[in-house]
């Protein structure tokens, strides 16, 4: 199915929508009928002159922006009159960049209704220029939250360019591309982006790095402990650069035994994270890519 339909699914256009960052993209795409509000970080005219000169977006079909916010704090930007009056919000590549993911999740569920969701597209790390970068933990994701993060840390915006890889000049690919990785930047470049860290601009990388599974565990944990009243109905991997996560309200949802439960989706982290091997040249692989793809084999038989 298109990744638009996908996303859509259960949605229909009786219910209303929040779109957060639509910007020349949208999947709930006025013209097409949907009754949904637009949440960005310009207002239309905004958008269309940082895409002017962009050979690859028609800015005729950016739509009109509902609510503008520049500063992350989106909860906001909409009025107290539209709190709690969404059936569905969607964010498509978006929750990865906020400094405060937490913060991010929390004002999303504060403006869906008690039985709405919250839908989100999320890059694949193992399919795209965060490959090489690890997943981000709990522990980490809480220190930005409790820390009060507005701007990314000066370990993202390193990471972010220094473990930057790219496929053929791309950003992002498909599960079955064995083309090698190339890094963009340098490690000069990204300690350099680490000194303007605190500076009065917002640099935007990548703050968080996931896996369908390493996400599964982080919303596992944080509704665990008590930090989210969100759990995870539905996530669907993707064959190339994404999956895609259906949140809804409520504590998070274990059969058995909690640890047994955490240990199985550490577990499946490990397999998810061992797949990156078969995106190696098999023919110049080394003796442990070629171990680590025969245990990957026996896994899945």
């Amino acid at each position: 199915m298109d990744r638009k339909d996908v996303l859509r699914q259960g949605v229909d256009k009786n219910e209303r929508m929040l779109e957060i960052g639509a910007s020349f993209n949208p999947v709930f795409a006025k013209r097409d009928g949907w009754p949904v509000k637009i949440l960005d970080n310009e207002n239309r005219d905004g958008l269309i002159e940082r895409y002017k000169n962009n050979p690859l977006v028609d800015v005729s079909v950016i739509e009109d922006v509902d609510y503008v916010c520049r500063d992350g704090a989106f909860l906001d930007a909409v009025p107290m009159s539209d709190h709690g009056s969404f059936d569905a919000l969607l964010a498509s590549h978006v929750v990865e960049h906020a400094p405060d993911m937490v913060g991010f999740l929390k004002a999303a569920n504060a403006l869906i209704k008690p039985e709405g969701c919250v839908i989100l597209a999320i890059p694949d790390k193992r399919l795209c220029y965060d490959f090489f970068r690890p997943p981000s933990t709990t522990g980490e994701v809480l220190a930005a939250h409790i820390e009060g993060h507005k701007f990314h840390s000066r370990k993202s915006l390193f990471d972010a360019w220094a473990y930057a890889g790219m496929k053929g000049g791309h950003p992002a690919w498909n599960h079955l591309d064995k083309r090698p990785l190339q890094f963009p930047c340098t490690l000069n470049d990204a300690l350099a982006l680490m000194h303007r860290a605190g500076g009065a601009d917002y640099i935007d990388v990548h703050a968080w790095v996931f896996t369908p599974s390493s996400f599964a565990l982080l919303m596992l944990e944080l509704g665990f402990l008590g930090f989210l009243d969100l759990h995870v109905e539905r996530i669907e991997p993707r064959p190339d650069t994404e999956f895609f996560v259906w949140l809804k309200r409520g504590p998070p949802k274990w059969s058995g035994d909690f640890a047994e439960t955490r240990r199985a989706l550490l577990s499946r982290v490990t397999f998810e994270l061992a797949e990156q091997v078969n995106q190696f040249d098999t023919g110049v692989a080394p003796y442990w890519l070629r171990a680590l793809r025969w245990f990957d084999r026996q896994r899945r038989r």
